[in-house]
């Protein structure tokens, strides 16, 4: 048992919440001190991108991340690109939150330039996945404030083949 866990496990009991807030700062400071060793740790990447494929170690290492606020550590950020992308459309809902974010985070700019990229890298597992990917990469865009980038993913839904990719131009007003 490491020395971490003695403190957490003495200092959490349910039935006696006096000093809570103390408890509180406590074990906030033991949480900085260990997410800044892992800032520092020489196998973090490894480390996160194994994270990203449970969903419960996935909201953590997203959680992780937005933390970062540094130049240098947003550059590290702009490396995971490829699986933020892909868990800010086909994670679950609290990741995909969490996710875009994390991807609102980097430089506007770069993203603005990059992001497209990222988008159509990611397949198209299966026929109603379509739809999902089509939607929520409106939703991104929305919520990163890239119109252009939204008008013409709207375009392109709203020339598409299918029905319910359609409505997604419709359903954020966009008309030719």
């Amino acid at each position: 048992m490491s020395k971490l866990d003695i403190n957490i496990r003495f200092f959490i009991d349910e039935n006696n919440d006096s000093d809570i807030w103390g408890k509180y700062k406590f074990i906030e400071n033991e949480c900085n001190a260990i997410r800044y060793l892992l800032m520092k740790h020489k196998d973090m990447h490894n480390i996160l991108k194994k994270a990203f494929d449970s969903p419960h170690e996935c909201t953590m290492a997203l959680g992780f991340l937005q933390y970062f606020t540094h130049p240098d550590e947003l550059k590290i950020i702009e490396k995971f690109m490829p699986q933020l992308v892909d868990i800010a459309i086909y994670g679950n809902p609290t990741n995909i939150t969490y996710s875009r974010k994390v991807i609102g985070l980097v430089n506007r700019k770069w993203l603005e330039e990059n992001i497209e990229s990222y988008i159509e890298q990611i397949p198209i597992l299966g026929p109603d996945d379509e739809e999902w990917k089509y939607r929520r990469v409106a939703e991104l865009y929305v919520q990163l404030g890239f119109k252009k980038l939204l008008n013409n993913h709207l375009s392109f839904c709203s020339n598409h083949n299918s029905v319910e990719i359609k409505e997604i131009a419709e359903d954020y007003g966009f008309s030719i």
